[in-house]
């Protein structure tokens, strides 16, 4: 048999097992003094050995390993105890004995606190129990500024790769076995009780359950709330750009700081109730002193997207041939398992976006998990019980053509909740607020965003979700206004640094740089198809703006207003005070008075472009040009001022550009875009040159 040295400084930097001696028939009297001897052999030019260096500084034994000296028998296995160190500066605690004493077969030295497993002649695995740092002295020794990744229990084999110790918070002020867990009175719960207790304690506390959620404070809210309360399994509904990833990823917080696990559980098991074959070893050897972990809320929550390529391996678990090889051990031993990242997740939550792109045979593998808490990996004849909250996410389906959500399935899916897009734009607003990357930084330059131009951006949304050009059953997601917000505050900056301007402002020239974010973010119908995505989205942008114009300034009476006016039935006769025809006359007075209507607010702007002059505007002239060209338009800032309080000479351009706007909606004038620039023109000398051109 190979004696093995477990090396704490190996452990901490390669986390591996070295066999150093290669003779299996070594005499055991050779023990701790031969590998003393051969270890100290190897120094560098300073006389230092390799631990040496490792712990230079410390005043301690550099051979602090641990050497074990298999029995010449072949056991199946057996346990070894490692003493604990604690090491806080110059002060060394003394070791604390976990309840095993060493056999006279294993030489036991203090080192990294763990628990030490020999299976099988050389096979050795560590499990790390407490926070490496407070109980690996190797991490006094790393340089300042290393970073450490020891947080997390792990089951270490002679040749794995280095794996992190990643499991949470473990916190030395808890408690650290099982005895001392029960001597602390504390009470297991599953993972639903333990949500719906801390969702109890918010609600009492008048705590906002879900930060950052807007827009479902009265319909989504208050159902996944109830959902929670009858601890329900739950599926969000809803289409793109619904924040449903954000809320299964809030559940979070309403799982506990920190719970129990048994120190090295793959599956997070239960102090109170070990299931697996390591957890059942290591509760009837250790007992009252079985070691404890704690695991922290943020390790709990798991999520896996579904893809076309999932497997039930992947969700579920299957036999590891490599590992029954490099075990020896058949597939019939528990042990050759690998676990998949539902159980994974055990007494946590367990999160699949976009359900209906999984296949119909993997959801199958689902529906165990969901009704009966408990799933079969292969052809293996035990069962696993498992703690977990499974939440999902979906698309309507008919929406989403790649798959849809099985019946059985769907029926175990306890509680299923609709999102559904912001009802009010100024929610929708304070949204893009939220998520938009706007509080921008360029040297000298300030950038002015009024509450009108985001609310204008957020109009482009909602008049594209009603619009008969876009595909209503894609939805249009809130993305779009979010990254309609960025490109253009972009757009500003890169006027403010091609004109040399330190304020800058948006006009609505600058609503066509937002038209990339518009094009990918907008599924149309096939009459939108033949119309083109560019001209779609030019569309939704004028009938944003032409909402915006109506909240803002007066009604326009033009062709369009004209044509929608009601009309008196055709042989309808007035008559007069006496009951009978009117006279010839009064019926040509009236006829005269109609043909020559009262002037409009508007017609002087109108007449002026009906002189045969336009104007040009751009995205990069300064706004010192781009004023004085607006202003060159006869009537039409003293009709701002009239109908509005503008705050600044920024404030007026853009309602200036706005009562524009809304003529060429209206069609009292003309517009043609061109090249970042827009023209404004009469309407029929516009389309008059059209023509002929």
């Amino acid at each position: 048999m190979d004696p093995i040295i477990v090396d704490p400084w190996d452990f901490q930097e390669k986390l591996q097992v070295s066999t150093v001696a290669k003779d299996a028939r070594r005499p055991a009297r050779h023990g701790l003094d031969f590998h003393r001897d051969k270890m100290l052999r190897r120094r560098d030019r300073q006389g230092r050995d390799p631990l040496e260096r490792k712990c230079a500084g410390l005043s301690k034994d550099p051979f602090a390993g641990l050497l074990v000296q298999p029995q010449e028998v072949e056991a199946t296995e057996f346990a070894v105890v490692v003493e604990e160190v604690r090491e806080r500066g110059d002060i060394v605690q003394q070791p604390k004995p976990l309840g095993l004493q060493p056999s006279e077969n294993v030489f036991a030295k203090p080192s990294l606190g763990g628990d030490v497993e020999v299976e099988r002649r050389t096979r050795v695995s560590i499990r790390v129990h407490r926070h490496a740092a407070d109980y690996c002295p190797a991490r006094a020794c790393v340089p300042a500024g290393r970073p450490h990744d020891f947080e997390q229990p792990s089951q270490i084999h002679p040749g794995d790769y280095p794996v992190s110790l990643r499991q949470g918070s473990l916190m030395t002020d808890r408690p650290t076995t099982l005895g001392e867990l029960v001597a602390a009175g504390y009470a297991p719960k599953t993972v639903k009780d333990e949500i719906r207790d801390n969702l109890i304690s918010k609600l009492k506390a008048g705590e906002n359950v879900f930060p950052g959620i807007l827009g479902y404070e009265k319909t989504v809210v208050p159902a996944l709330q109830n959902a929670i309360l009858a601890r329900h399994d739950i599926i969000l509904l809803g289409l793109r750009g619904q924040a449903k990833t954000r809320i299964l990823r809030a559940l979070v917080n309403l799982l506990d700081e920190a719970i129990p696990v048994i120190a090295g559980s793959e599956l997070n098991e239960s102090p109170f109730a070990p299931f697996t074959a390591y957890g059942r070893r290591m509760a009837a050897s250790a007992g009252d002193d079985l070691p404890v972990a704690w695991l922290g809320r943020d390790a709990r929550y798991r999520e896996k997207l579904a893809t076309p390529d999932v497997t039930i391996a992947d969700l579920i678990g299957d036999v590891d041939p490599v590992k029954a090889a490099t075990l020896r051990k058949t597939f019939a031993d528990e042990d050759v398992i690998h676990y998949g990242i539902v159980p994974r997740t055990n007494r946590g939550i367990f999160a699949i976006n976009e359900l209906p792109d999984l296949q119909p045979r993997i959801q199958v593998g689902l529906l165990n998990i969901l009704e009966e808490r408990d799933l079969q990996i292969r052809g293996f004849p035990l069962r696993i019980p498992l703690d977990v909250l499974m939440v999902f996410s979906a698309n309507p389906e008919d929406y989403t053509n790649r798959g849809n959500i099985i019946t059985p399935l769907k029926d175990r899916i306890a509680s299923q909740i609709l999102t559904h897009y912001p009802q009010d734009p100024k929610v929708a607003s304070a949204i893009t607020d939220q998520e938009a990357w706007t509080d921008r930084t360029l040297h000298g330059v300030t950038v002015l965003l009024g509450e009108e131009v985001k609310l204008l951006v957020e109009e482009i949304a909602f008049v594209a979700r009603k619009s008969e050009l876009v595909d209503q059953s894609s939805g249009v997601s809130a993305r779009l206004p979010i990254a309609a917000r960025e490109l253009l505050i972009s757009n500003l900056e890169r006027r403010a640094l091609t004109t040399g301007e330190t304020v800058v402002a948006p006009r609505l020239v600058d609503l066509f740089a937002t038209l990339p974010a518009i094009t990918g973010k907008v599924e149309m119908v096939f009459e939108g198809e033949q119309q083109g995505a560019e001209i779609v989205a030019k569309k939704l942008i004028g009938d944003a703006v032409k909402n915006l114009f109506e909240a803002q300034f007066p009604a326009v009476e033009g062709p369009r207003g004209r044509a929608e006016r009601p009309r008196r039935p055709r042989g309808d006769v007035d008559e007069d005070e006496g009951g009978g025809p009117t006279t010839l006359e009064r019926a040509e007075g009236r006829r005269a008075a109609a043909a020559a209507p009262p002037p409009g607010p508007y017609d002087a702007i109108a007449a002026w472009f009906a002189d045969g002059k336009k104007i040009v505007l751009s995205d990069q002239t300064p706004f010192s040009e781009h004023l004085k060209t607006l202003e060159s338009v006869a009537g039409l800032s003293d009709f701002v001022l009239k109908h509005a309080k503008p705050r600044d000479h920024y404030e007026r351009a853009f309602l200036m550009e706005l009562v524009l706007e809304g003529l060429v909606q209206n069609l009292r004038i003309a517009r043609e875009d061109l090249d970042s620039t827009l023209t404004y023109a009469e309407l029929a000398k516009f389309n008059l040159m059209r023509s002929r051109g």
